[in-house]
């Protein structure tokens, strides 16, 4: 129902008197529970931070998770944006400790640990799923790459080229030769550790019996 021309007049002059915290100390509480309210908003980034700071961090910490595929993608970036908001929790817990002296303080403290506890929840949960999708991928792919190592070589002792993708392979050639390369100079190490290991034994096996 539309209001009358006094009860308008009315509610402007009650704005008068709620134009928001006067003091400093006010508007400090007022912006802290602004950013209280960030730590469980869908959207990470707080409007008194730098967008450009923010998509820097999440560029960067996407990077260090090496993510492949839509799921580690996207698991890698809620990451990254839970992250970020814990980051922020130490300095709103060092605010509240500050500004709101009294039984304020406690309040807020209890709903601040709360709101930490579960956006760190959250984040233990998102990142145990990323571990576990991207060890069972690299899993395939390293027997993956085992596999078609195996019909390289083969084709190659025939002299025949080959392409991983005619089999299905995700890898190129250059993939599979870089697999190779690494894992027949692991395999050489280890030969050689394991023969240097036996000089040192049978050596000394042979100084022992000849001292009888």
């Amino acid at each position: 129902m539309p209001i009358s021309s006094a009860q308008l007049e009315a509610n402007r002059a009650n704005a008068q008197f709620s134009t928001g915290p006067r003091t400093a100390e006010g508007r400090q509480r007022s912006r802290l529970n602004a950013t209280r309210h960030g730590l469980t908003s869908q959207n990470p980034l707080l409007p008194t931070e730098d967008p450009q700071a923010y998509q820097k961090f999440c560029e960067e910490y996407v990077a260090d998770l090496k993510p492949k595929g839509a799921i580690e993608q996207q698991l890698a970036h809620s990451m990254a944006g839970m992250q970020w908001r814990l980051n922020r929790c130490h300095d709103i817990e060092q605010s509240i400790l500050a500004f709101e002296p009294g039984p304020a303080q406690i309040d807020s403290l209890n709903k601040f640990s709360l709101y930490e506890h579960r956006l760190s929840r959250n984040f233990q949960a998102a990142l145990k799923q990323f571990l576990e999708i991207k060890s069972a991928r690299r899993q395939q792919e390293e027997k993956d790459l085992k596999d078609a190592a195996k019909v390289l070589r083969h084709l190659r002792s025939k002299k025949i080229a080959y392409d991983p993708a005619e089999d299905g392979f995700v890898f190129s050639l250059a993939e599979v030769e870089l697999w190779m390369r690494r894992h027949d100079n692991i395999e050489d190490a280890d030969q050689a550790r394991m023969m240097a290991f036996n000089r040192r034994f049978f050596g000394r096996a042979a100084e022992s019996s000849s001292a009888f």
